[in-house]
């Protein structure tokens, strides 16, 4: 994959964002995507840094980010999305439920996330999260049922 990411840097250099375009093309895809998530730190056209992450969306991290701990007991390992699979692409927000105390809430999809890839046969969401300074972020708010 790093050869890869080398040629599209360095074949498509007059294109628009040409090493997060490269880093989408090399590594947005399942053998990378479903064990880590890739960061790519690059600057707009305005000369901001920007720091955008590649990920996988799962039950447990909804859209690529981790849910906040249950807000009744506190716990974050039995927090996940209703069902085995995470969000589907048109989604704007997912059931949450907290299996150890049976918790509820809704958690709403972020403004910034973008579909990349949709595996369909697994139903798998490979999505571009953009973080922006100033607005946290990291983590997803959930609100109680």
């Amino acid at each position: 994959m790093l050869p890869r990411f080398v040629d599209e840097v360095f074949l498509h250099p007059g294109e628009q964002d040409p090493v997060f375009r490269a880093a989408t093309q090399a590594f947005a895809m399942p053998g990378v995507l479903d064990h880590t998530a890739i960061v790519v730190f690059h600057v707009d056209k305005l000369g901001n840094d920007i720091a955008d992450q590649l990920t996988l969306s799962t039950p447990f991290l909804p859209w690529g980010l981790p849910l906040q701990p249950c807000k009744k007991c506190s716990t974050m390992l039995w927090v996940s999305c209703q069902g085995r699979k995470g969000p589907k692409p048109h989604e704007k927000m997912v059931t949450i439920c907290c299996t150890m105390c049976k918790n509820w809430g809704i958690s709403y999809r972020p403004t910034d996330a973008k579909v990349l890839q949709q595996d369909i046969l697994d139903e798998k969401l490979y999505m571009r999260l953009t973080y922006l300074p100033g607005k946290g972020g990291g983590r997803l708010e959930w609100e109680s049922m």
